[in-house]
């Protein structure tokens, strides 16, 4: 409940901080955290790590990822870049349930000593391995990297198409305007204001030709005809009315972009993704339950030395080998389809550990899970 609160509240500081910084206060948290827990003996203070920065680790954890996979990713290798993050993603939880049973399971028991000497040492393990991502993070992660190539990229070719007249035809506006192809920002000459453009983002004709006649060496006509010293300097009722122009430009832009939200949130298309999200709400419970509950329920049906980590790795090993494969054989699938019919096969998966409470019931409770969602969690 945390993870989710902070991770609504903090959508404007990731925006804000950026990718880069997010992952570093990400990995800061989390590495308190796991140092925390792994030292402290007070309830009171692990209560405070799970609830403040143990939640915010998490709320700036995989969903920054996931948004700096794409921003710092080519274009052409995007999806690549998305398929190496899933498998990573899937590999650092397979070994963590392999290392759950190593340092809980192997490593002798102390009496009296609450927490077990092996969940400190694993709490420790998980604080060096984020000490480790704020390394890589530092050295490695540039934020939005790609994206802004993007944007200057696709400002550059409508730079490009504004600007591929000769340098007569730029002297020389009116022409250009009458043809309505040049953009009124590359046709300015000097000393030249923003009230000539009209709202369509293209000078006219008459503008135009005013425009390039005050352009002429020595001279500068102001708003009342008049002409100043051709010091590039505007008079003030030209001040005034390109602030009275830029203050309306802004004002329409932010009314068009409160207008495009409204139609979004009026629109049927978000509230069937609402409607969707809330229906699997209890599917994807499940997977908190592989989390949380699994581990406590091994430990109490069979002993404190029964794998439980390893049963929850069968989850990520099994993810990891039939994605790629059920992907491509049910590719004529429809999305909805496939998280309909992968859907059931997860919900139905208790079922197993149910019907039969014992470790082969649980082992088969978690591969049937794991079928499930190698068919719907990938169109999701």
């Amino acid at each position: 409940m945390c993870i989710v609160l902070y991770g609504v509240l903090g959508g404007a500081v990731i925006d804000a901080v950026g990718i880069r910084g997010c992952l570093l206060f990400s990995a800061a948290a989390t590495g308190a955290a796991r140092a925390a827990l792994a030292l402290t003996r007070s309830k009171a203070v692990a209560l405070f790590v799970f609830f403040v920065p143990a939640a915010l680790g998490g709320a700036l954890g995989v969903p920054v990822l996931t948004i700096g996979v794409k921003r710092c990713s080519p274009p052409h290798a995007r999806g690549f870049a998305f398929s190496i993050f899933y498998v990573a993603m899937n590999l650092a939880a397979l070994v963590a349930g392999l290392l759950r049973d190593v340092f809980l399971v192997h490593v002798p028991l102390i009496p009296k000593s609450k927490p077990p000497p092996g969940l400190r040492a694993y709490m420790g393990l998980g604080a060096a391995a984020a000490a480790l991502q704020m390394l890589v993070v530092v050295f490695f992660v540039k934020s939005g990297k790609w994206q802004e190539e993007e944007e200057e990229g696709e400002v550059g070719e409508v730079s490009t198409a504004a600007t591929a007249t000769t340098p007569a035809a730029a002297a020389t506006p009116t022409t250009a305007a009458a043809e309505g192809s040049v953009s009124a920002v590359n046709l300015l000459p000097r000393g030249a204001t923003r009230s000539s453009v009209s709202f369509d983002g293209v000078v006219s004709p008459e503008d135009a030709s005013a425009a390039a006649a005050s352009s002429s060496p020595g001279t500068l006509a102001n708003g009342n005809g008049n002409e100043n010293d051709g010091d590039g300097t505007a008079s003030v009722s030209k001040q005034r009315h390109r602030r009275k122009q830029n203050a309306f430009s802004s004002l329409s832009s932010f009314l068009a972009a409160a207008t495009a939200t409204l139609r979004a949130v009026a629109g049927p298309e978000l509230y069937k993704f609402v409607a969707m999200s809330i229906l699997t709400v209890n599917l994807k419970s499940i997977f908190r339950h592989l989390d949380a509950t699994l581990p406590k329920f091994v430990a109490r049906a069979f002993g404190c030395s029964a794998p439980a980590g390893s049963i929850y790795a069968i989850n990520p090993a099994m993810i990891m080998t039939l994605v790629p494969v059920v992907g491509a054989a049910l590719s004529w699938l429809e999305p909805f389809d496939a998280i309909h019919y992968g859907g059931y096969i997860s919900a139905g998966s208790s079922l197993a550990i149910a019907a039969s409470p014992t470790l082969g019931g649980t082992a088969g409770f978690v591969a049937l899970l794991s079928v499930g969602e190698a068919i719907w969690s990938p169109r999701w």
